[in-house]
C-alpha cells in the first residue's frame, strides 16, 4: 500500500451486514479488513487525562485487540516513540497495517459499526479514508437487534439506536459509499464492482467466494451472528416473515426518515394498526427503553477507567446481561472465550 491508497473503513447501522461486507472485501487478494478494533470507541471512553502511552498499554488488554492475535511488541516497534493524544491514530494505523501484512495483504482497513460516531476523527486523521456505510431495512435490522446481547428488548429502543447511527453519518454523506444489505445479497457482483471501484482496487472473482477465500478464518469471536457472515451468500430476497403488524407499524413510524432516505417502502400487511394504536404502543415501550438507556450508560461510564479493561475482557458477555436478559433465550449455551493478552 502506498501513501496514495487510504485505509478502508466499514461502518453502519446495527445488524446491517458489516461483517458480510468485511469478509467479502477480505477475500480480495490485496485487502484485509480487521474485525471490530473499536479503537476510536475505546479511545473516546478513556478519561481525558489518560496519556497516549497509558491508553495503548490498556488497549492491548481489551477483547477487541486480543482477537487480532498480534504480538504487542511488534505493534510497539511500529508506533512512533513520541506518541501523543494528537497522533494516537498512528498506533491504530500500525495495528491494522501489521495485521494485513501478516496475511500478505497490502491494503488495510477496519470494520467497526460503532465508528459511525467517530467519523469526524476518522476523516481528520485519514482525510482520504474510504468509508463504506452498510444499511439494512430497519424492520429486519430492529427485529434482529432484539436478540443481541447489546440490543434493547423493546423495538422502540432499537429504532432509536438505528436512527442515531443514520444521523451520525449524514454530515459525511458526500464522502461515504452507502450499500444496502439487500442489494449486496441479491446482486453481489454488481455491488462489489461498485465498492472496489470506490476503494480503488481492481476486480477479482475471489470476492464472490468469500467463504472459500478467507485469509484468516479464526480472526473473530466464535459467535453465531459473526460466523454466519462466513457462509455463502443467500441471495433470496429479505421478507418480513414473523414480524407482527403492530411491530412493523412502530418501526416504520419511528424510522420513517430512514425508510425514506434508504429507499424502503412501507410494508403491505393485513391488520395494520392505526396511528393511535401505534402511538400507544410507542408509549408503552418508553419506560423499558429509558431503562435500557440507563443501563447502557452505566456500563460505558463504568469502563472509562482503562485499568479495568483487562477485567472486562474476561467477562464482556456477562457485562451485558442487565441490558437484554432475554438474549440468552436464543443462545443458551453461548460462550465466547477471549484469547489471552499478548506480550
Amino acid at each position: 500500500m502506498t501513501a496514495n491508497e487510504p485505509p478502508i473503513f466499514i461502518v453502519g447501522n446495527p445488524r446491517s451486514g458489516t461483517t458480510l461486507m468485511r469478509t467479502m472485501l477480505s477475500a480480495h487478494p490485496n485487502i484485509y479488513i480487521t474485525h471490530e478494533t473499536w479503537f476510536y470507541i475505546w479511545y473516546a471512553l478513556a478519561d481525558d487525562g489518560v496519556s497516549a502511552s497509558k491508553f495503548l498499554d490498556c488497549y492491548f488488554d481489551t477483547f477487541s485487540y486480543r482477537w487480532l492475535n498480534l504480538p504487542t511488541a511488534e505493534v510497539r516497534a511500529a508506533v512512533p516513540s513520541d506518541l501523543t493524544r494528537e497522533n494516537i491514530h498512528l498506533a491504530f494505523q500500525a495495528i491494522i497495517r501489521l495485521k494485513a501484512e501478516k496475511l500478505g495483504r497490502a491494503r488495510y482497513g477496519d470494520k467497526s459499526p460503532g465508528h459511525t460516531a467517530h467519523l469526524p476523527a476518522i476523516f481528520r486523521d485519514f482525510p482520504d479514508a474510504r468509508v463504506i456505510q452498510m444499511v439494512r431495512d430497519p424492520r429486519t435490522s430492529v427485529d434482529s437487534l432484539r436478540s443481541m446481547p447489546w440490543g434493547c428488548p423493546r423495538d422502540l429502543g432499537n429504532c432509536l439506536v438505528y436512527e442515531h447511527a443514520r444521523k451520525e453519518v449524514m454530515p459525511f454523506a458526500d464522502r461515504v459509499l452507502r450499500v444496502r444489505l439487500e442489494d449486496l445479497r441479491s446482486a453481489p457482483e454488481a455491488q462489489l464492482r461498485r465498492i472496489l471501484q470506490f476503494v480503488g482496487e481492481p476486480w477479482d472473482d475471489a470476492v464472490l467466494s468469500h467463504a472459500a477465500n478467507s485469509p484468516d478464518p479464526g480472526d473473530m469471536p466464535p459467535l453465531p451472528w459473526f460466523q454466519s457472515a462466513s457462509h455463502p451468500v443467500n441471495r433470496d430476497e429479505y421478507r418480513l416473515f414473523g414480524i407482527a403488524p403492530e411491530r412493523i407499524g412502530l418501526i416504520e413510524t419511528v424510522c420513517k426518515d430512514s425508510m425514506r432516505e434508504f429507499g424502503y417502502e412501507p410494508a403491505k400487511v393485513p391488520n395494520r394498526p392505526g396511528k393511535l394504536s401505534t402511538m400507544m404502543r410507542i408509549k408503552s415501550e418508553t419506560r423499558d427503553t429509558i431503562h435500557y438507556a440507563r443501563e447502557m450508560g452505566k456500563i460505558f461510564s463504568g469502563i472509562r477507567n482503562p485499568d479495568r479493561w483487562r477485567e472486562i475482557a474476561e467477562v464482556w458477555l456477562e457485562t451485558l446481561a442487565p441490558i437484554n436478559p432475554g438474549w440468552r433465550d436464543d443462545f443458551e449455551t453461548l460462550t465466547s472465550p477471549v484469547p489471552p493478552a499478548r506480550i
